[in-house]
C-alpha cells in the first residue's frame, strides 16, 4: 500500500526555513522562475497561504512551467505540485497563471474562497503558457 508523505511547512515570507510564502499585500507576484520569488534570494517551494487580513488578496503566479525548486529547474520531464491555501475567513484568494510579470492574459483564474485549500500542478512541457492545473 503507497503512503503519502505528510509535508509541515514554516509559514512566512523571508525568514530562514520558511516553507510556505504568506501573502500579505493586495497583489503578490510569485515569479517560480526567479531565484529570487520571495524577494530574499530564495525560490518558492510551491505552497502559498494567506492568512486574516482585511481585504482580498491577488496572487500571480509567474512562469510556473519553468520554475525552480532549489537548485532544479522544472522542465517536460517533471510535474510540480502548488497548494494554495486561504487561512482567511472573510476574504478570497484569486489565483493567476500568468507567462510574464505584466499578467496582461492570465492562462488561468480561479478563486478561492474563505477558509479553502487546493492543489494545482505545473508540467515543465507545456509550451504554450504558464498555466496551472
Amino acid at each position: 500500500e503507497a503512503h503519502r508523505r505528510l509535508s509541515i511547512y514554516k509559514v512566512g515570507t523571508s525568514a530562514a526555513g520558511v516553507g510556505c510564502y504568506q501573502i500579505s499585500a493586495a497583489t503578490t507576484e510569485a515569479d517560480l522562475s526567479s531565484t529570487d520569488c520571495r524577494a530574499t534570494g530564495q525560490t518558492c517551494s510551491g505552497c502559498f497561504i494567506t492568512t486574516g487580513t482585511e481585504s482580498d488578496k491577488v496572487l500571480e503566479v509567474i512562469k510556473c512551467s519553468s520554475a525552480k525548486y532549489g537548485t532544479l529547474t522544472i522542465d517536460n520531464t517533471y510535474a510540480y505540485e502548488l497548494q494554495f491555501v486561504n487561512a482567511d475567513d472573510d476574504n478570497s484568494l484569486t489565483i493567476k497563471a500568468c507567462a510574464d510579470a505584466t499578467c496582461a492574459s492570465p492562462s488561468d483564474i480561479f478563486v478561492l474562497p474563505p477558509g479553502e485549500a487546493t492543489v494545482a500542478y505545473c508540467y515543465g512541457g507545456i509550451a504554450a503558457g504558464d498555466g496551472a492545473h
